[in-house]
């Protein structure tokens, strides 16, 4: 038992200078007296959903704007769509008014049923044996960012399922494969001939999506795209007078202010880049979210992430399963998501100026 208790204290110790970056003096605890102990198997899986945890944080980006939700029991829950209340004056001695939301359950309601996410990490017994904790360090890393990966796919993944489009160029296109100017979803950015549509957005097309949550009631913080879809706004000579760095904001995200674009939007917009954004270098088309980051949507959450460990001995072999049961689930009908699909990947040129002459 001894044993066992300075198995713990040295495993803690070693956690804790290898979290620091420093160099532990003496023995270090080999992988497999971290296996191979009970008392110690405990600490050590702790470890292990926090070296995956770290690894995947960077990665969540729009997770983030999922509000997490406790499921308890049962696999689904139905999330009512709700119109909003409006608070008024109330005189003296006068009731106080009763206002009741009106609820679609069966129409705009979303039902997020949870499913299982998870993978098997195996390690063998000759890297046990040789204590190569830097390779299985590096196994769980990768393990972690599949897992943040999946999750932030997902998330995409029902914000093109809910979200309102505003602009689409290909479903703008006439029988000729040329966009329809007067079709509601065309874009109005123009190629280098100056006259014609060539399916990228506009100074005015880019504001109005931006304040496209604005019609549905909602206020507009994020527009997430692709870091690689930047540059073409960065480059625009139409935005060239918008004092905004492409890489002027922290992390991954860019702020505009209302100064910044002359006024035109009454609050601050954060550029937020993310490489989930969807992006076609085949087709040179890609996709724009503009959402209200507090009324996106709920993470429904069964089970956080776990892990549990077998042994296959006529392999050699020990085995990892790392599980966690979620849903991601969009409030409010989708209508804090406002989506540009299919916008050309390439630079928009400005109008031609008219110039009138004056004849006799």
């Amino acid at each position: 038992m001894a044993k066992e208790l300075g198995l713990v204290e040295q495993y803690i110790k070693q956690v804790e200078a290898e979290r620091k970056g420093e160099s532990l003096r003496g023995n270090r605890v080999t992988l497999k007296e971290a296996l191979s102990s009970p008392d110690l198997s405990v600490f050590l899986h702790r470890t292990i959903i926090d070296v995956m945890k770290d690894a995947a944080e960077p990665l969540y980006v729009v997770s983030n704007f999922f509000k997490p939700v406790r499921l308890t029991e049962g696999r689904s829950i139905v999330f009512p769509a709700m119109s909003d209340i409006v608070a008024r004056e109330v005189g003296e001695g006068m009731n106080y008014p009763q206002e009741t939301p009106e609820v679609e359950i069966f129409e705009g309601g979303a039902e997020v049923s949870v499913k299982k996410i998870g993978l098997i990490v195996r390690v063998t017994d000759e890297m046990i044996s040789d204590s190569q904790w830097d390779v299985v360090g590096v196994m769980l890393q990768k393990a972690g960012r599949a897992m943040a990966r999946y999750k932030e796919e997902w998330c995409f993944r029902e914000f093109m399922r809910h979200g309102h489009v505003i602009f689409d160029p290909e479903a703008a296109k006439d029988q000729n494969g040329e966009i329809d100017p007067e079709s509601p979803f065309a874009t109005h950015g123009l190629g280098s001939d100056r006259e014609t549509l060539n399916g990228t957005l506009s100074v005015q097309d880019f504001i109005d999506l931006m304040i496209g949550n604005l019609a549905n009631g909602f206020q507009t913080t994020d527009i997430l795209m692709h870091p690689l879809v930047w540059p073409i706004f960065a480059k625009n000579p139409l935005l060239d007078k918008m004092t905004v760095a492409a890489f002027g904001g922290p992390g991954n995200q860019v702020t505009i202010t209302p100064d910044q674009v002359q006024g035109k939007l009454p609050m601050a917009v954060n550029i937020t880049l993310t490489p989930f954004c969807p992006l076609n270098l085949v087709e040179k088309t890609f996709d724009m979210f503009v959402v209200d980051r507090n009324e996106v949507g709920v993470m429904v959450v069964k089970e956080e992430m776990t892990t549990e460990q077998w042994d296959n001995p006529e392999r050699d072999i020990r085995a990892l399963k790392v599980k966690e049961r979620y849903a991601p689930g969009i409030l409010n009908n989708g209508r804090a998501i406002t989506v540009a699909k299919n916008i050309a990947y390439a630079q928009t040129y400005p109008e031609p100026e008219i110039v009138k002459t004056i004849t006799d």
